[in-house]
């Protein structure tokens, strides 16, 4: 199951320190203005023809074409393009894809495949076709034809919904005016959900109100008039509140006896936007984690955190995730702390001791201090010692982080008193384990400033813990959304992602006071940002963090 949790659009959902080592998910439902072809998941339905898969990587039931790969994808121009599979009938293209599918000809009253979506109408219109069927496979996505206002009823399943501030009146982009099963409308006290039909679909409708059916067993929201774009016979819209398609396609011959009738989209197919993955844990947050859309989702990870909105948390009990206060760490007596472990930056960073010309500080640990670097690459085994650069750093060379020889361990940390400007991909060196975990590489950032991650990176490691500067609070850039705002880099301790088509995957965890993921990298089983806790900071903790590891959640799986 995919969760959907955090992201939206390329905007950060919340100003909060959030550990991310939760298996967790989140769909976007925004359209950006990007090069970028987004996948198209999920199926559709046919009462003659079954199942119809979007995308070879769909899981479970039902099969995805004998592993053939394939999939629908929106395209940087908003047409749909590329194959679905059914295992009855085979190929189904759609839109320009068909034009050299072999399927032949051009629909009727059309000058030729299109496929289409509107991100401001959030419709679809054109064509898709059963290859199969030749020409008896065109498979339309929405009518030419007006049915005038509602001229099939009352609009009983209604999407996009927002309320006037105005006047309280609640108004939605999309209403299907009937609700119907095998041709045949459903009475109302038979409904139990708002699953769209095939009766008219009517757009931009106001004067909508909350119903309940006469047995009383389900509630939905429907629409009488003012309908102000109009209504059609039938169609297909994307619903803008979660990027799930709905409504209904027509196949068949002009005799209405060849074909695969009314083609079903009600919430089964989605555009896959970017979204946020993490792995190995739980999910810790100081303030509100709250889903984008306001549906009920199953997380498979347990969160923590004051207010869990729109989630049903699982993998642990109520009592132990409802209202939890966790604040971000304080200074307080030289130490950083929270209610999950404290960090003495202070005793870590300063000179207690010198022996000959090396520095170590008050816990023994060898001490290298940089007062005047602007780049830094690490060259040589951590061995348990602290590293701290006075200013900016910018990481521009890739390295890798070996494990420890005989008599050497393989943990450090690293303090930042400035912003970290990552420019290059950095790991951890392949091999097996070594035969002590305390020779195992890791390591930690500690960053007075804000992580800033370069758009051609794509990989990082370690724990990175965002203390930003004293006294600077956040600030999201002018105009943003209050929600989900975009931040200002001014080094108050934000996890920055930056613009890039490419996937960020990040081999650790990361405490931030906000994040600002902005990567559009778009796959159906990967997130565009990926945060692996790959165990390290239990295993081997860097300097100064083995108690704040040990009131992480109990970690069961490794990936090193």
């Amino acid at each position: 199951m995919t969760n959907h949790v955090f992201k939206y659009g390329s905007l950060v959902m919340f100003t909060a320190i959030i550990i991310l080592t939760g298996v967790l998910a989140c769909r976007l439902a925004f359209m950006q203005e990007t090069d970028v072809a987004y996948d198209i998941a999920g199926w559709l339905w046919s009462d003659n023809y079954g199942w119809i898969s979007l995308n070879y990587q769909n899981p479970e039931f039902p099969e995805s074409g004998d592993a053939k790969m394939y999939k629908v994808q929106l395209d940087s121009n908003n047409n749909l393009v590329g194959y679905g599979w059914s295992e009855y009938v085979g190929w189904v293209c759609f839109g320009f894809t068909c034009s050299s599918s072999g399927i032949g000809g051009t629909p009727s009253f059309d000058d030729g495949w299109n496929a289409s979506y509107d991100p401001i109408s959030k419709k679809i219109t054109g064509w898709a076709g059963v290859v199969s069927l030749g020409g008896d496979g065109y498979l339309h996505l929405g009518s030419t034809v007006d049915s005038g206002s509602l001229a099939n009823g009352v609009g009983q399943a209604c999407y996009d919904c927002n309320t006037n501030n105005e006047d309280g009146a609640l108004n939605c982009r999309t209403c299907f005016a009937r609700v119907r099963v095998d041709g045949a409308n459903i009475p109302d006290a038979n409904i139990t959900s708002t699953s769209a039909g095939s009766g008219s679909i009517c757009f931009n409708c106001n004067g909508c109100q909350t119903s309940t059916n006469p047995l009383g067993t389900a509630s939905r929201i429907v629409c009488n008039s003012g309908c102000t774009g109009g209504c059609k016979k039938y169609g297909t819209v994307v619903n803008g509140a979660n990027g799930t398609i709905l409504g209904w396609g027509w196949n068949g011959d002009v005799t209405n006896l060849v074909g695969a009738g009314w083609v079903e989209f009600n919430g089964a197919a989605e555009i896959v936007y970017p979204w946020l993955q993490t792995q190995f844990g739980s999910v810790y947050g100081s303030n509100y984690i709250r889903q984008r859309f306001e549906k009920g989702r199953n997380a498979t990870y347990c969160i923590f955190a004051k207010d869990v909105y729109s989630f049903t948390s699982t993998n642990c009990q109520q009592p132990f995730f409802s209202d939890v206060a966790i604040a971000y760490p304080t200074f307080q007596n030289g130490v950083y702390r929270n209610a999950l472990g404290q960090i003495d930056l202070v005793g870590l960073t300063t000179e207690y001791k010198r022996i000959g010309n090396t520095r170590y500080n008050k816990y023994d640990q060898v001490l290298n201090i940089y007062n005047n670097a602007t780049t830094w690459k690490k060259s040589e085994v951590f061995n348990n010692s602290v590293y701290v650069i006075n200013g900016n750093l910018t990481i521009d060379n890739g390295f890798v982080i070996t494990n420890g020889g005989d008599g050497q361990r393989g943990n450090g940390l690293i303090v930042v008193n400035g912003d970290l400007n990552i420019k290059s991909n950095f790991g951890y060196s392949n091999g097996s384990l070594p035969d002590d975990l305390k020779k195992l590489g890791s390591v930690a950032w500690v960053v007075k400033g804000d992580v800033i991650v370069d758009p051609a990176v794509t990989q990082i490691v370690g724990a990175y813990l965002l203390l930003g500067k004293d006294n600077i609070l956040c600030q999201a850039e002018s105009g943003s959304s209050v929600d989900y705002p975009k931040y200002v880099a001014n080094s108050c301790g934000v996890f920055f992602s930056n613009e890039s088509q490419d996937q960020l995957v990040v081999l650790g965890l990361i405490i931030a006071k906000a994040f600002d993921f902005r990567r559009t990298y778009s796959k159906l089983i990967q997130g565009s940002e990926r945060i692996i806790y790959d165990g390290r900071l239990i295993a081997n903790p860097p300097p100064g963090l083995k108690a704040l590891a040990e009131n992480l959640p109990v970690i069961r799986d490794y990936q090193y």
